[in-house]
């Protein structure tokens, strides 16, 4: 894979997840201090989740779709490589 493709993976996947995030997050109605609480992280990381600008574990992604009662394949159903 070249180096171009993946940077583009890299700014692009974490843009896209967050706005799956955000949009499960609306779904249900949570605040973004709401869902914070219920996965253990503050707001603040809640809205770089959103906005792309981290790249969260695997684990704290399982942990996401957990706490919005959705499997993992649905949270990623919208994103494509």
């Amino acid at each position: 894979m070249d180096e171009n493709k993946i940077k583009e993976l890299k700014t692009r996947i974490p843009v896209a997840l967050g706005k799956q995030v955000e949009f499960f997050r609306k779904k249900n109605k949570l605040t973004q201090t709401e869902f914070g609480d219920m996965i253990g992280k503050d707001r603040q990381y809640v809205n770089k989740i959103e906005k792309g600008r981290v790249s969260s574990s695997l684990s704290t992604i399982s942990i996401i779709a957990y706490a919005l009662d959705i499997s993992l394949s649905e949270l990623f159903e919208d994103i494509s490589l």
